[in-house]
């Protein structure tokens, strides 16, 4: 078994694996967009397709393997999906164009023209650093965390508001407080649904399989009627008014779950799967 700072790390890597092929997929298909605007929503709706159809797979399967092996099997059976995503960046499924050292030498010098993307690209490596380092160095507290993060949030979200264009920095800072304000709690969740009744005597009581995979699932597809639905009818949406009804929606699914931990549902007369069910379709 291996200690929380070996765990910690070995999620470190994972994460960066994913953000990196997230970042260059997400690089290919704006390159599309910008070539065809027209079908951008259609173009995004196919990309998400594909990531609800891989988490409905993942999820299913999750829970099964969980159940018959152990959590730690699941980190084992993530090698070869891992390592498949070399094939098609071996073949060159991205279409990407071998460059000549002289386009290569221009297109490096007018990166490093673009002070303020650099200077960017600084501050937000160096935050990044700082909060590793005082989660694996730092023996903080809590609240201590906490007021560092807080700072290296204020940090960043100002030199995205002061470095670029204001309609570039707003929305970025948009959605870097969107992020830090989506609080996760799904370790204690899960937890709180799995818990036997010794651990937990007035809790649900869900087994893994129940709530890794068939909970996963059913939100998986509904995140996929979700984006088939947007794709249909909001497409042509503005971006303001799709924000804010899609965030407030969000605060209600998040707000519904209070039920569920008061155990309020059972005094309602809802079973608890039935709640945590309907819960996840409209969570997703």
């Amino acid at each position: 078994k291996v200690n929380a700072v070996e765990a910690t790390f070995c999620f470190f890597l994972i994460q960066m694996q994913v953000a990196v092929i997230d970042l260059l997929t997400e690089a290919r298909y704006t390159e599309a967009m910008r070539d065809d605007p027209l079908r951008f929503p259609d173009l995004m709706t196919f990309v998400w397709v594909g990531i609800f159809a891989g988490l409905i797979i993942s999820t299913a399967s999750s829970g099964f393997i969980i159940d018959a092996y152990g959590p730690y099997a699941v980190a084992y059976f993530m090698i070869l999906p891992g390592v498949l995503v070399l094939y098609p960046t071996a073949r060159n499924y991205m279409n990407d164009k071998c460059l000549s050292s002289a386009e290569i030498a221009a297109l490096r010098e007018q990166i490093f023209a673009q002070k303020e993307i650099l200077w960017l690209v600084v501050i937000t490596s160096v935050g990044a650093l700082i909060l590793a380092c005082v989660v694996f160095f730092g023996n903080l507290t809590i609240l201590q965390n906490y007021y560092v993060a807080l700072v290296v949030l204020a940090v960043v979200s100002a030199s995205f508001y002061l470095l670029c264009r204001p309609e570039i920095g707003g929305v970025n800072v948009f959605f870097l407080l969107q992020g830090a304000c989506l609080l996760s709690i799904e370790g204690a969740m899960f937890y709180f649904f799995t818990d036997t009744e010794e651990q937990y005597p007035e809790g649900p009581h869900f087994s893994a399989l129940f709530y890794a995979s068939v909970t996963g699932v059913v939100g998986a597809i509904s995140g996929f009627v979700g984006m088939i639905l947007y794709n249909k009818y909001l497409k042509w949406w503005r971006y303001h008014p799709l924000l804010v009804v899609l965030n407030s929606l969000l605060v209600v699914a998040n707000l519904i779950n209070i039920i569920v931990f008061t155990r309020y549902n059972l005094v309602l007369g809802i079973p608890d799967a039935l709640f945590v069910l309907g819960s996840t379709m409209f969570h997703w």
